[in-house]
């Protein structure tokens, strides 16, 4: 087998395993391989130990080009959780904040939420209509 196809195939398939891991490490180290195995396929004469040598650096090279752009881009993704902000839930349950070692449920968009009061002096009663301040994990946090 030509080693040009098998620098390929570890370049694919080692940005397929970047999709199901989302690290950002695999993706630099698949661009190195496909690139080192082009580079053979377009018949640049390198032996086994300037193939490494070769593969090394792109995929450094890949590593550092790629590393400010992929965290410039997680930094402005949108949070899944700002859409929950300022929306109003009705209380099932007496809520009172996480330190008091209780949170109670509350009713949001047709399910039952946990939920906990934003500030240590809040507390909501049943019936009351609280608006959400964040999300901590799966327990919603309320403000009035």
């Amino acid at each position: 087998m030509e080693p040009y196809i098998l620098w390929l195939a570890a370049g694919l398939l080692l940005m397929a395993l970047e999709m199901a891991s989302g690290a950002f490490v695999l993706l630099p180290i698949g661009l190195g391989a496909a690139s080192t195995g082009i580079l053979l396929w377009a018949r640049v004469p390198l032996s086994l130990s300037a193939q490494l040598a070769v593969f090394g650096a792109l995929s450094v090279i890949a590593l550092w080009l790629l590393r400010p752009l992929l965290k410039r881009w997680l930094q402005h993704a949108p949070d899944s959780y700002n859409e929950h902000a300022g929306q109003t839930v009705v209380v099932e349950s007496t809520i009172t904040h996480a330190a008091s070692g209780s949170t109670g449920t509350v009713k949001y968009r047709g399910s039952s939420w946990q939920a906990r009061a934003a500030e240590p002096e809040q507390s909501f009663a049943p019936g009351g209509t609280p608006r959400i301040d964040s999300v901590d994990g799966i327990v919603l946090v309320l403000r009035n």
